[in-house]
């Protein structure tokens, strides 16, 4: 009698046994999955910042050849221009680009934090503005407003 309930106590612990044994299988066989899953989306995030790395050099490129087209073309405007609207003009891109160089610094200390962009109030005393460019193609907005002030004056 002793050796039977040895026995019917060591099924119950070897039944218990196969039981944990079938839910910790079952467990993994789920996380197996989950990290499956999980593998192939970091591989597909790994090639999609690869394909987005490749587009930013290829929009990098072509904006810094943009860049060099006109800057030639401002030299050439510049070279036309008579003498003294030539000074005029000089003086206005080397303004803009200071303008441009504390921009560039400034978007490469915070431009990581805002993903490169500057951006800066367009509208002065709830007035809507309208635009021009200088040679550079920086918008003029405070040249325009304060000639729009003069002629209201």
């Amino acid at each position: 009698m002793e050796k039977e309930s040895e026995f019917k106590r060591l099924e119950s612990y070897v039944e218990r046994l196969l039981e944990a044994f079938a839910g910790i299988k079952a467990e993994n066989q789920g996380l197996q999955e989950d990290f499956d899953k999980l593998n192939q989306e970091n591989t597909r995030l790994r090639q999609e910042i690869e394909t987005l790395r490749a587009e930013k050099g290829v929009v990098r490129s072509r904006v810094g050849k943009l860049i060099s087209r006109i800057e030639g073309w401002e030299a050439e405007f510049l070279e036309s221009l008579p003498a003294d609207e030539a000074d005029t003009s000089e003086e206005k891109a080397r303004a803009a680009e200071g303008e441009r160089e504390s921009i560039d610094t400034e978007s490469g200390e915070e431009g990581e934090e805002r993903g490169g962009m500057v951006q800066s109030s367009l509208f002065v005393d709830g007035q809507t503005p309208t635009f021009r460019t200088d040679l550079t193609g920086r918008l003029r907005h405070s040249e325009q407003m304060s000639e729009q002030s003069k002629v209201k004056s």
